[in-house]
């Protein structure tokens, strides 16, 4: 039992520190993708260090220097437009394509600098995804019943 047990917790720590494949897979429309690595990497270090904004890790997305290429659906960016948001705050450009990954983020702002909106916007994301991705299959299932397999 105990070698179970240890089994089990090892898998849940693996998960936890891993990104979720099943999101990462249903990534966003290629669209977006274009957009977010449109940028060029010397605005990128530029952007970074006028913000001072430490990534202590290589190989993680760049920020998403405008509203348009953040990662998230298209009808809650042109919500986000329509509410008068113009550009993600640095905190938000930096974490939003991280934390949509499913990477932890660590963000140290000032109050008012849209920390909330840095986690909030990529969680919601991440389940407006999986249920997406549920639906497909429910949908598949479905099909499958009906056509009599």
């Amino acid at each position: 039992m105990t070698d179970k047990k240890e089994g089990r917790s090892e898998k849940k720590a693996k998960r936890e520190t891993q990104p979720d494949q099943d999101v990462t897979e249903a990534r966003l429309p290629k669209k977006k993708a274009k957009l977010e690595t449109s940028v060029d990497e010397e605005a990128i270090k530029a952007y970074l260090l006028a913000h001072e904004i430490t990534i202590h890790e290589e190989g993680l997305p760049a920020p998403c220097l405008s509203l348009q290429g953040a990662p998230f659906p298209s009808p809650l960016i042109k919500l986000l437009l329509k509410q008068g948001f113009t550009a993600p705050s640095a905190v938000q450009a930096a974490s939003w394509p991280i934390a949509v990954s499913g990477r932890d983020v660590l963000a140290i702002a000032k109050t008012g600098s849209g920390k909330t909106l840095g986690f909030l916007l990529p969680l919601l994301t991440r389940c407006f995804l999986k249920n997406e991705k549920k639906e497909k299959k429910d949908s598949l299932k479905e099909e499958k019943k009906k056509n009599g397999g």
